[in-house]
């Protein structure tokens, strides 16, 4: 797959702008999450929060199914704990090696809120540990750090605006590397059963830019259902992508 890499950029600077674009306070419906940006769309978690989901994505040279099982749970009324892993199976169209099946590593996501009237609905200080404890085959076993900001900002009464940037050291071919990541998404609650939702993620050292679009419904059980769209803009991100997710508060 190639791609011209400015189109990450220009989506990166029209992503970021929009959501900062407003003043206008409100409820920020933080049940509502984003997908890439999980961790990084500014919600306040007020009981702990589970997401079990199956994805599957098409990427240069083979194909993947996954498993993924992420949360959040409140440690105060500020500061939370989350993490993320995922069981995966790659099938490749080249090379002696046809499958790799496994973990991946573990992540660990540590998140701090404050509220800034009159500007924002919160502004997010976070953290993250990946504990390489996957399988080294799959590109795992790596020992990454992170630190971000995020913000999230009710635009109007049914449009919410995020975005998030921050600087992750990655274990990239056994030296670590600093990289930017960035990223903006926004929103939209047509009913109170219902929302709809895009976001564009970019990372400068991987080389991964890619464009969601997602779904949000509420069922009676108070639970979510949680479908995705993905479409990647950039080299290091799978060409398509598509995920179903459950997500229930306990």
């Amino acid at each position: 797959m190639s791609r011209e890499g400015n189109r990450g950029w220009f989506g990166v600077l029209f992503a970021l702008m929009v959501p900062f674009s407003a003043l206008a306070a409100g409820d920020n419906r933080d049940d509502i999450r984003l997908y890439t940006l999980y961790f990084n769309d500014g919600a306040v978690t007020s009981k702990p929060l589970f997401e079990g989901g199956i994805g599957f994505a098409d990427f240069d040279g083979g194909r993947r199914r996954e498993i993924s099982l992420r949360g959040m749970t409140p440690i105060s009324s500020r500061f939370e704990l989350g993490g993320e892993l995922f069981l995966r199976d790659e099938r490749y169209d080249k090379g002696s090696v046809k499958e790799q099946s496994g973990l991946s590593d573990i992540r660990v996501v540590g998140r701090f809120h404050r509220k800034l009237y009159r500007v924002l609905d919160h502004l997010t200080i976070g953290g993250e540990l990946t504990l390489p404890t996957g399988k080294e085959e799959l590109g795992e076993q790596r020992l990454n750090l992170a630190g971000f900001v995020a913000a999230r900002k009710r635009i109007d009464y049914q449009l919410i605006g995020v975005a998030t940037a921050g600087l992750y050291l990655i274990d990239q071919d056994d030296n670590h590397k600093i990289s930017l990541h960035s990223g903006a998404g926004l929103i939209y609650t047509v009913d109170e059963r219902l929302a709809l939702s895009g976001e564009f993620t970019f990372h400068t050292e991987e080389q991964f830019a890619v464009l969601v679009g997602g779904a949000d419904i509420l069922i009676p059980d108070k639970g979510r259902i949680r479908p995705s769209f993905s479409l990647g803009v950039a080299d290091g991100a799978p060409d398509v992508a598509i995920y179903f997710g459950y997500s229930q508060s306990l």
